[in-house]
């Protein structure tokens, strides 16, 4: 059975020692893709009113223990597990409503403040160097509350009252830093916004799943300002997806999976959506690694420990320029390009068994697109980081002279693919631009890879049923058409081709942008004007004839 933290007049979470918190659910056996490593801060019990600070390296599950503590009072609320990425202060609030200061190092409390509240259930970062959350004072209601770590001092924004009466799940409490808005549900499934400012409710939506027996147990804000979260009910768990702006409640099923161990830690619930990520800690203790986008398991990885609760810990770190494979701020010719000319693999994990690096031209993601993370990105070098490449095209001073030099003439014209619906042949017509990259891409396996010819001079090329894509370094000028073969399915029109292509983008010069193909499907192209002209002045000349011979048979 499911055991949910609530709070109400006031049900709060409560404060942790040794028991935790656990969903029970069936077995599952993860699907492992790439993975993108960042540390967790985790606190554990570690004996009688003890506790220990460890950082987990997501890449490998393995835990470090960087020192042991206790709070004031032997207890603590985990829903206010905090990290300061700049200062790597870690934040805490005890049963005594003291915020505790530690060092992420070595666990060693820095200050104890007391927070001017009763009953704080959940604290988060607010973006501004300032902590917000929600209180539950003596009476029927509750308070939004800002938080100064550097001295605990409190500020009451705004009281309302829930719907369910007055009781809510301050595990669902989310901050989205970027737009100023907070979020969690009250036991009525209902979802309150606030503003983060002034704490004044701003909206309240009743979500569909209080009608099918399911309850959220975490949510967390992706980067579109979307909420993802973790259901429970029906003897399994669903990664569902709200949307705030729906006034319908509606939310969309992203995932249907249990745990391999029948529970979860709900606290150890911690988002990266900058990665598209978030992690959470099943009870056998196993980590696991979920996409913020799709829903879906990307792996899981064994603890060597049992953790209360988890909080992001991405300090900033060195970061380079989009497309700059060696990160010395210049997207060059030698140094970026004709590295990743040198490594190209093509798309996927299957063509080599060394993961490509940064350096070696990895520098955009499947999933996040270019990035100025110094790491590696989906550890390939296909074409897409090649366009990366040439769209950021800006080389040192000291480059302006090897012949690489960024073209932007202006022209707007952009090369056509054009496409015959009778036999699926695409032809590019240059329409006198240049053309140094393009990549095609469909979700359905719907091209033909063995009918592809390439177009591009000394080009790197892709052609699987999912992808058609090439890169050169010559651009060529004055081309006129030029054929890729039967390559599409037969039979689309404008609009078929148009859903078929999930990714349809052309680089026609160095520093050039990102474009697509002006897509033109044989058999139903409207007329140029002087075409059409022309059709009306003998549509006109027919009438005229036709006229006149009626006149001339009735004279």
């Amino acid at each position: 059975m499911f055991l949910r933290n609530i709070s109400g007049q006031s049900l709060s979470r409560g404060f942790c020692c040794a028991s935790l918190t656990m969903v029970a659910l069936m077995v599952f056996v993860s699907l492992s893709q790439p993975c993108h490593g960042v540390t967790l801060v985790s606190v554990n019990g570690a004996g009688s009113q003890q506790f220990e600070l460890r950082t987990v390296d997501t890449t490998t599950g393995v835990s470090t223990v960087q020192g042991g503590f206790t709070t004031d009072t032997g207890f603590w609320f985990p829903n206010t597990l905090n990290v300061d990425n700049s200062s790597g202060q870690v934040t805490l609030v005890s049963s005594s409503r003291t915020l505790h200061e530690m060092d992420v190092s070595n666990a060693n409390v820095l200050n104890q403040h007391p927070l001017a509240v009763n009953n704080l259930q959940s604290i988060r970062p607010r973006g501004d160097g300032m902590l917000v959350g929600l209180n539950s004072p003596a009476g029927s209601q509750h308070t939004v509350h800002t938080f100064d770590p550097s001295d605990g001092s409190t500020v009451a924004l705004n009281s309302f009252t829930f719907d369910s009466p007055n009781v809510w799940y301050n595990s669902t409490y989310a901050v989205d830093e970027a737009n100023s808005r907070l979020y969690g549900l009250s036991a009525a499934e209902t979802l309150y916004e606030w503003d983060a400012t002034t704490g004044a409710v701003l909206n309240t939506t009743t979500l569909d799943v209080a009608s099918n027996s399911l309850t959220f147990a975490r949510t967390a804000v992706r980067t579109d300002g979307k909420l993802v979260g973790v259901t429970t009910g029906g003897g399994s768990n669903q990664i569902r997806l709200i949307d705030p702006a729906d006034p319908t409640g509606t939310t969309t099923q992203l995932l249907n999976f249990t745990f391999d161990s029948g529970g979860f830690f709900s606290d150890t619930f911690v988002a990266d959506p900058a990665n598209d990520r978030f992690y959470v800690a099943s009870s056998a203790p196993t980590l696991y690694e979920f996409s913020m986008s799709s829903g879906q398991i990307l792996s899981t990885k064994p603890l060597d420990f049992s953790p209360q609760a988890f909080a992001l810990y991405a300090p900033a770190g060195p970061s380079c320029a989009i497309g700059d494979a060696d990160c010395d701020g210049y997207v060059s010719n030698l140094e970026d390009i004709q590295a990743a000319f040198t490594n190209f693999t093509g798309p996927g994990t299957t063509n080599w068994t060394t993961p490509k690096t940064r350096a070696q031209g990895d520098v955009h993601d499947e999933v996040l697109g270019a990035t100025t993370n110094p790491a590696g990105h989906d550890q390939d070098v296909d074409n897409q980081d090649i366009q990366a490449m040439f769209t950021n095209f800006n080389p040192a001073p000291s480059d302006a002279s090897d012949g690489d030099g960024a073209s932007g003439d202006g022209d707007p014209a952009i090369p056509d693919l054009i496409y015959d619906p009778i036999t699926g042949e695409v032809v590019i017509d240059w329409e006198g631009n240049t053309l140094i990259s393009y990549v095609l891409k469909n979700e359905t396996s719907s091209f033909i890879p063995g009918n592809f010819g390439t177009i591009l001079l000394g080009s790197f090329p892709t052609s699987t049923s999912n992808e058609l894509s090439e890169s050169t370094s010559f651009a060529e000028p004055g081309v006129t058409t030029r054929s890729m073969g039967n390559v599409f399915p037969a039979g689309l029109d404008l609009t078929g081709l148009q859903s078929m292509l999930t990714v349809n983008s052309i680089v026609l010069t160095l520093g050039g942008p990102q474009l697509p193909f002006d897509l033109v499907v044989l058999g139903g192209a409207v007329p140029e004007p002087s075409a059409l002209w022309l059709a009306l002045t003998g549509l006109v000349g027919l009438i005229l004839n036709a006229v006149h011979r009626g006149r001339s048979v009735r004279s």
